[in-house]
């Protein structure tokens, strides 16, 4: 796991680890991704793309929290470079927040970012 934000040797080294060790740390990687201004951003999303539908359970516990930058950076940088079929299982909560957000979520524009992710989608 990175240590800092510019860990980049870990990183490298978390790319190199069969797809069943990721798994077992998707938790843990998806901290990562809170900031994407972090430089192991773009790094640790590329680590985590490739698996899928398996990462729907834990954007779905991003969206659940009241962290709106977490939230941003997860369906800009993450959820927006994802198949329509991996998008299509986080459906409701994307309605839920393009047409029903909180007050912080508008404030945060996330609304607006999950029309769009609805808009490509279909």
């Amino acid at each position: 796991m990175p240590q800092h934000k510019m860990d980049h040797e870990k990183t490298n080294q978390l790319k190199k680890l069969d797809k069943d060790l990721i798994r077992s740390v998707i938790p843990e990687l998806m901290t990562w991704l809170q900031d994407g201004n972090w430089p192991v951003y773009p790094e640790i999303r590329d680590v985590l793309l490739p698996l899928g539908n398996e990462l729907v359970p834990h954007i779905r516990y991003v969206l659940e929290t009241t962290d709106e930058d977490w939230k941003y950076f997860i369906l800009t940088g993450l959820v927006s470079n994802l198949s329509k079929e991996t998008i299509v299982h986080m459906k409701p909560e994307l309605i839920r927040i393009a047409y029903n957000p909180s007050e912080s979520e508008a404030a945060s524009e996330l609304d607006e970012v999950a029309r769009e992710l609805l808009r490509q989608s279909i």
